[in-house]
């Protein structure tokens, strides 16, 4: 209703205006004998008032160039979809203006008051090179006519035609076509190919936008455009890979063993960003990496399958090829097979043979050197034993010969690990920090090392002794930590730094006499509030007066050395003394380090001539035992 009443009062104002039957004014006011200050001919207002009644007449209709509604206002109405030639309706209505119809423009053109500057864009491009709309400026261009949306001139012609139309240019390049409007999908980079990359909607499509033809050199149906920009067939998209390689676009998702190593082992199947994949060669289905980094046959591999040379690829179901069932007929096994599982070899291992119990005790790589080992009563039925020479090795799980034993985790709750990891740290005093480690290295890698490292939930005590969280969680103090079984001998505080202390044989972890205790992390003694302090900070006075527990602070907070037993003096360096240091290292080299001072372990060491027992006495060189 707002709009009939607006449309009423514009037709209104406009009659009145043309029939003359406005009040009557001034010469001066009706004509422009000067021109205006643009240099516009002199012209009467009457004939810009006409313009706008025409076209106020017209307000229904479409505009034949743009196909948009036409709608004019003028004394405080305003203009939308209409432009006079050279000035804006609005602003210029009270100035002589040039008059022109907005609808003079040639078939397929608009008129632009503020149109770029004119450049050779605005035709039909001539090469694969040339720009298609040309740059906008600070500064308009004279009003003029333009060609419409996804239209160019045409050379020959100056029409303005569909941009799809232009003329082609050349496409010089290997297994190019022109191609007058090609959509940004499907793509036709090799890598996106590779990436098996697929479409969505057309760009603006969603929201109603016509995307501009831009004419460009395609690659053929069936050819891919790669890094040096140009178009080959699929194959050669992928670089060339070695003999039984293929190329992937993600390594890390290959979800399979990819070297010898990883046979048998549990292999994760990460989803991964695209962008994130690494792409390159990998072996062929069927075939591993070996350790010179040659794809073979992974049957072929001489690390066998999950560490053991005697097994190969298979599903970890060894129903009817154990010890205990391959000689029996008729046994019911379950129909299961895991991923990247193992499977024996024929013949099994070939240091063993099929007599004995299978128990191993005393024949394995952490006892067959011990005298006195105590072997339970039992035998397992079709058991296996080392042949003579061999020794097992629970690690690896066959026999070897003993100088081939791997590191042998014999401490309670242990765990033997192929490259032990160094981080996180796995004691007490670190079991509720985080850590940001790097992966450990895999086997092969010269950074690989053996270890053993404590199972999952359990962490390190002061005797390196792998206890439960709950027991480390025990000592709350700062530089605490849990001892599994606890001995105050040496004791571990202030005031027995630099001394020595004869403590009788120790009780072993494991021991049921064994009492667990909290006490001080190791360089760390306990002063005289039962703080856990470090040796530097046992040296300073704790109070004011100069004095610490011990009373013997001198000015300026150090404490004096302490009283060394007979035959033995103060050194401010233990580790630093260059020669032997006790009876058994006579006639033996000895390194003489250089320590950096920070480290150095102030204490009593033996006096010139004399050197420590057994006992821990310090007594006359010529007098020590040969």
């Amino acid at each position: 209703m707002l709009k009939l009443i607006i449309f009423a009062a514009l037709v209104s104002t406009f009659f009145v205006t043309v029939s003359g039957k406005e009040p009557a004014k001034s010469s001066e006011s009706e004509s422009c004998d000067e021109g205006d200050d643009e240099g516009n001919e002199p012209q009467t207002r009457s004939r810009a008032r006409n313009h706008v009644a025409a076209v106020s007449e017209d307000i229904t209709q479409k505009d034949a160039a743009t196909g948009e509604n036409l709608r004019v206002q003028n004394q405080g109405y305003t203009v939308d979809a209409l432009t006079l030639p050279n000035h804006s309706l609005t602003e210029r209505l009270k100035m002589c203006v040039v008059c022109r119809d907005h609808d003079t423009c040639p078939e397929y053109e608009v008129y632009d008051e503020c149109p770029p500057v004119k450049c050779d864009a605005e035709y039909c491009p001539k090469s694969r090179d040339d720009s298609l709309t040309c740059p906008i400026g600070i500064v308009c261009d004279p009003p003029r006519c333009v060609c419409m949306n996804n239209r160019h001139r045409d050379r020959k012609t100056g029409k303005c035609i569909l941009t799809q139309s232009c003329p082609p240019f050349k496409c010089d390049g290997p297994n190019e076509e022109y191609e007058p409007c090609p959509g940004d999908c499907p793509s036709e980079k090799c890598s996106d190919y590779l990436g098996n990359k697929t479409c969505g909607p057309p760009a603006g499509t969603r929201i109603g936008i016509v995307v501009p033809c831009k004419p460009q050199c395609r690659c053929k149906k069936g050819f891919y455009r790669n890094s040096d920009n140009v178009c080959v067939k699929p194959k050669d998209c992928a670089p060339k890979c070695p003999k039984n390689e293929v190329y992937s676009t993600c390594i890390q998702a290959e979800c399979r063993a990819l070297n010898c190593n990883q046979l048998g082992e549990s292999i994760s199947c990460p989803k991964l960003d695209p962008s994130k994949c690494k792409k390159g060669c990998v072996c062929a289905e069927g075939y591993v990496r070996n350790k010179k980094g040659k794809c073979i046959p992974q049957d072929t591999c001489p690390e066998g399958c999950g560490g053991d040379p005697n097994a190969k690829t298979g599903c970890s179901n060894y129903c009817g090829h154990s010890c205990s069932d391959y000689n029996k007929k008729g046994v019911f096994c379950p129909l299961f097979c895991i991923v990247n599982g193992c499977a024996c070899k024929d013949n099994g291992d070939p240091n063993a043979e099929k007599t004995g119990c299978g128990t191993y005790c005393g024949h394995s790589c952490s006892d067959y050197n011990k005298t006195g080992v105590i072997c339970p009563a039992v035998c397992n039925p079709d058991g296996c034993s080392c042949k003579k020479g061999y020794v097992y090795d629970p690690n690896v799980k066959k026999c070897v010969l003993p100088k081939k034993c791997t590191l042998q985790c014999t401490g309670a709750n242990e765990e033997y690990k192929v490259c032990a990891p160094t981080c996180p740290p796995e004691t007490c005093d670190t079991s509720n920090a985080q850590f940001k480690c790097v992966p450990p290295p895999k086997p092969g890698d010269p950074k690989c090392k053996e270890g053993c490292r404590c199972k999952s939930g359990y962490y390190r005590d002061y005797h390196n002794v792998c206890v439960k969280k709950s027991d480390c969680s025990k000592c709350t103090k700062p530089n605490q930590i849990y001892d599994s079984c606890w001995y105050n001998c040496p004791p571990d505080t202030c005031d027995s730094i630099g001394k020595s202390y004869s403590c009788p044989l120790q009780r072993v972890p494991g021991d049921p006499k064994c009492v667990g205790k909290c006490r001080c992390k190791k360089d760390y003694y306990t002063n005289s509030k039962g703080e856990c302090i470090s040796e530097s900070e046992c040296e300073k006075c704790e109070s004011e007066s100069g004095s610490d527990e011990s009373g013997d602070c001198e000015d300026g907070g150090t404490k004096e050395p302490p009283k060394c037993p007979k035959n033995e003096v103060y050194s401010t360096c233990t580790q630093g003394q260059c020669g032997p240091k006790n009876c058994s290292q006579l006639g033996k080299p000895i390194a003489c380090p250089k320590i950096d001072p920070k480290y150095c372990k102030k204490g009593c060491i033996c006096a010139e001539g004399y050197l420590r027992d057994e006992h821990g006495k310090c007594i006359p060189k010529d007098k020590c035992r040969e």
